[in-house]
């Protein structure tokens, strides 16, 4: 059908003097290959779930910022970059969100910067779900991930969450903490980002 309007309108244009010329195909290629970008607004979450023997502690960082590029509305050829204010971490106990922001664990005074950067966002071999591939920055340590992803995006928005485990021990975090019932060596991250276009957010 697209083929057939830009042919009407091709011969319209050569029949009639008055009207201007048709819009060059390469042209609607080239904005339709335009990158977007899109910076995560409020709303967004960046947090964390640690267990130990008297059960769950939730957690999170209340200041952080980042980015989403998409590339013709493709969710495929998207690209994210989430900087975190280590500094702002938060727990569902204060005296243990103190502890966790020490040395031996994220050690915000040395490490003040956390970081998740994709390389290239994937469809599952049934297209029915995509996976995350890039590298995660935890004090100071960085590792490559590949971690399941939701990504929707719109003219008006991006979404995109992730959940996945790591174990705080790959990033040098040992410390135990509380001493009397340590949290274990497995953390889940959780990242829920909500992004508007760019020209909005300035």
């Amino acid at each position: 059908m697209l083929r057939r309007v830009l042919l009407v309108t091709s011969l319209v244009t050569g029949a009639l003097s008055g009207c201007g010329p048709s819009r060059d195909p390469v042209e609607a290629k080239i904005e339709a290959a335009q990158t977007r970008r899109y910076v995560v607004a409020d709303g967004s979450v960046v947090g964390f779930v640690g267990w130990n023997a008297s059960g769950s502690h939730t957690g999170g960082f209340e200041a952080f910022a980042g980015e989403i590029a998409v590339e013709g509305g493709d969710p495929l050829k998207s690209t994210v970059k989430l900087e975190v204010d280590a500094g702002s971490l938060w727990a569902d106990d204060d005296g243990l969100a103190e502890r966790l922001k020490g040395p031996d664990l994220f050690d915000v005074a040395t490490h003040p910067t956390l970081a998740l950067t994709s390389t290239a966002i994937m469809a599952d071999a049934d297209g029915a779900a995509q996976r995350l591939q890039g590298t995660l920055t935890i004090h100071g340590v960085t590792k490559s991930i590949s971690v399941p992803l939701q990504i929707t995006v719109t003219p008006e928005r991006v979404a995109a969450r992730t959940q996945f485990t790591i174990n705080r021990s790959d990033f040098e975090m040992t410390g135990q903490v509380p001493a009397d019932d340590p949290l274990r060596d497995e953390l889940q991250i959780v990242v829920e980002l909500t992004a508007v276009p760019a020209e909005q957010a300035s």
